[in-house]
């Protein structure tokens, strides 16, 4: 099944008469809520042994931070903002290149959907490894997996 089609077809913002960069933008927010959604999903398994009510809560605030830490990481790469004196990790690892890979594989999309005269299966490929990309990057992985840690960790013991 093509996933632009399920995609768009899901989702009333979607208008034909946007610009490609504007459909590409539309797919990519849409394509990263359910990226987010499947690795909160993951994330959340530590918690399942907890209250329903706990976990609901523990969930809405890791899915805030998770939100703005990936806002910010794409608003960082589609804007070149991001520098080394924003990452403080970056001794151990080159997150110029992170940024630098990111950035290049969003022009990518942009120049797939243009030569393709619009989005089609490929670019929506595209668009969903990049997202997966986004939600794998170490300054994610070091923000949210351990606030999950942690979060989890003071539940249960104030529930016990």
């Amino acid at each position: 099944s093509n996933v632009v089609s399920t995609a768009v077809g899901e989702h009333n913002g979607f208008d034909s008469t946007m610009s490609t960069t504007e459909q590409v933008l539309y797919v990519l927010r849409v394509s990263m809520q359910r990226a987010r959604e499947r690795y909160l999903q993951v994330l959340m398994q530590s918690a399942r042994s907890l209250p329903d009510d706990v976990t609901y809560e523990l969930y809405r605030e890791v899915r805030s931070k998770l939100e703005l830490k990936v806002r910010d990481i794409i608003n960082d790469v589609a804007g070149a903002r991001r520098t080394h004196a924003h990452t403080p990790y970056c001794e151990a690892v080159p997150c110029s290149c992170v940024y630098l890979c990111l950035q290049k594989k969003f022009r990518d999309i942009l120049r797939s959907c243009h030569e393709r005269n619009g989005l089609d299966y490929h670019v929506e490929s595209l668009i969903v490894d990049y997202c997966q990309e986004v939600l794998e990057t170490p300054e994610v992985r070091q923000e949210v997996e351990p606030l999950v840690a942690l979060l989890v960790t003071y539940a249960a013991a104030r529930i016990n």
